[in-house]
């Protein structure tokens, strides 16, 4: 029981670590996926654009 807490306690430290990020990633989806519901065309445009911006700012951290 001690070690299914333990790992509990590191996953919650870890979500809560990540908080910014987590939530940076969910605003990116509800933002591709709204607009390729609203237009295929445009929504794909979109989510190539947020990946290409997504990889140099993952790439300008390093």
């Amino acid at each position: 029981m001690e070690k299914l807490n333990n790992s509990f306690v590191i996953m919650w430290k870890f979500i809560l670590l990540n908080l910014h990020t987590i939530l940076f990633l969910l605003g990116l989806i509800v933002i591709v996926a709204t607009s390729i519901v609203l237009n295929l065309t445009i929504g794909l445009f979109i989510l190539g654009t947020i990946l290409i911006l997504l990889a140099f700012m993952l790439n300008s951290s390093k």
